[in-house]
């Protein structure tokens, strides 16, 4: 058990990296179903933008925890303000 530990350990970005494809893999699946009748042309890539700028920084988190968080603030306020219906 301890070898797993250690090597989950010495691999973080991997470790991280996980749960961050698990956000994308949830998240592109309801932006290209989502109905965009009345936006703009580019709207599917601000979607997109806006769920990698969520799902990436989850990699980045124990070494820039700080960035991180602000970033996937600044994406989720983004999303709030741009798409403010579910």
């Amino acid at each position: 058990m301890s070898a797993l530990y250690a090597w989950l350990s010495r691999h973080p970005r991997l470790v991280d990296g996980v749960p961050a494809f698990w956000l994308a893999l949830i998240g592109v699946p309801s932006v290209i179903g989502a109905p965009v009748d009345g936006f703009r042309p580019g709207t599917r890539v601000l979607m997109l933008l806006i769920v990698a700028a969520l799902a990436i920084p989850v990699v980045f988190r124990r070494k820039y925890p700080v960035q991180g968080f602000t970033i996937a603030a600044v994406a989720g306020a983004l999303q709030l303000i741009v798409f403010p219906q579910p």
